[in-house]
Parts: C-alpha cells; sequence; structure tokens
C-alpha cells in the first residue's frame, strides 16, 4: 500500500510505503474514503486505486464474479543469449513459433543479454489436476520438450538451455467490466483488477502504458490528493 499526501509547502507530494497492509474493506466518510485494513488499522484518503491484480479485493467489492481459466498454461524460464547466439539464425531474438494448440514466444531482456522463454498450451481444465494460478509454481522441463518436440531446430536449441524445473503458470481471465470508477470517482481500479487480459501480443503491456498516460493526464489537471494505492507484489 502507498500513500501519496499533497505537500503544500513545496507543492510536491510525499510518499510513504507500508508494506504487508492487506486491505479489508472501505467507507464513504463525507468526500472522502476511510480504508480499513486486514491488522484493524485504517486510513482516510480523496482517493483509492485498486492496482491489486486479477484477484483484486477491491473490486470483489463492486462487482460480482471471479476469475476463470483461459485454456492455457504458459511455461516460462530465461537463457542467456550468449550461449545461443553462434546458432541463432534469425536476425532479431524477437520471434514466435505457432503450431496447433499451442507456441513458442521468446523476445530479448536485459539490455539483449538474457532471452524471456513462454511457450504456450492448451489444456483442458479437467487435465489440470492439482495445478494451480500462482507465479511461484514450477513445472518439468521433460513436459516442455514433449509438447514442442515438433517445432525446429532453434526451439529445441532454447529448450535445452531451461531451467529443469520452468515456471508454470495457469493463465486466468476476467469479464471484460463497463465501469471502473466508483463512490462518485474516489476509488478507482487499475491494472489487471479493471482489465484482466491474457499476454499475448504484449498486451498487458500496450494497456499499462496508455493507462498510466491517461491517469497522468487527468491528475495533471486536479488538486493535489491524498491517496491510497493499493497494489500486488
Amino acid at each position: 500500500m502507498s500513500m501519496s499526501n499533497p505537500n503544500t509547502n513545496s507543492g510536491q507530494a510525499h510518499r510513504t510505503i507500508f508494506l504487508f497492509c492487506d486491505y479489508s474493506n472501505h467507507s464513504e466518510k463525507g468526500n472522502k474514503i476511510q480504508v480499513q485494513f486486514e491488522d484493524g488499522a485504517n486510513t482516510t484518503v480523496d482517493l483509492v486505486i485498486g492496482c491489486d491484480g486479477i484477484h483484486s479485493a477491491i473490486r470483489d467489492k463492486f462487482v460480482a464474479d471471479e476469475p476463470s481459466y483461459s485454456g492455457q498454461v504458459a511455461f516460462r524460464g530465461l537463457v542467456p543469449i550468449k550461449e545461443l547466439e553462434s546458432r541463432w539464425p534469425l536476425e532479431s531474438y524477437s520471434a514466435s513459433w505457432l503450431g496447433k494448440d499451442k507456441h513458442f514466444l521468446v523476445f530479448p531482456t536485459s539490455q539483449n543479454k538474457t532471452l524471456n522463454v513462454v511457450a504456450f498450451i492448451s489444456v483442458n481444465g479437467e487435465d489440470l489436476g492439482s495445478l494451480k494460478e500462482s507465479w511461484s509454481v514450477t513445472g518439468q522441463l521433460s513436459e516442455v520438450i514433449k509438447h514442442f518436440a515438433d517445432f525446429d531446430e532453434p526451439v529445441q536449441n532454447i529448450i535445452s538451455l531451461l531451467s529443469r524445473a520452468p515456471s508454470k503458470w495457469v493463465l486466468n481471465d476476467r469479464n471484460p467490466i463497463e465501469n471502473w470508477v466508483f463512490m462518485n470517482g474516489k476509488i478507482v481500479l487499475m491494472g489487471d483488477a479493471a482489465h484482466a487480459m491474457l499476454p499475448h501480443q504484449g498486451e498487458t503491456f500496450c494497456q499499462s502504458n496508455l493507462r498510466i498516460l491517461i491517469d497522468h493526464q487527468v491528475s495533471a489537471q486536479v488538486r493535489p490528493l491524498k491517496m491510497a494505492i493499493s497494489w500486488v507484489v
């Protein structure tokens, strides 16, 4: 939870970050919002921004829906580009290979030193077993080898450099909502809390940048606010 307080003397905002402050509820106090936390503490602010992910606790106070499984699972990993340079046939390290019910995506990070690898497969919900959505769940490299055995040589070279336990993400989604501004503008949803989407074609990154630009333009036109921003880490 980040608290931003306008400094009337300097005209600049003072920001304090509170860790492990889990949002519990809120109530309207005149033209302000009082935010309650799980530990019993509370604070009063002008604006609450719910940027707390696809499982947004703030969204749940206004919208009666749940995240749903998209039918896709993604294996993720990182590979040193220097290990691939001598056998990389393409002009760019941004590439994707498409197959039936699966695709393999790579792009460079860390100033072109590391290759980010994302291997998507389609899996029926009943075949997930005990697999749950989590950023910390890992799979087996043998699963990636099996699903992408028919892909061409560059993909096989990348897979050979992956960790033996790549990350394994269940990809969930949420239905669109018509409105993500509540309580007469005093509570606003952002990011996946407002418009969750699958990580294809960089859409989540593009949407985030667009939303930041719009919010910056809007906030520059209003008086300084004391605000609470709730986010997932």
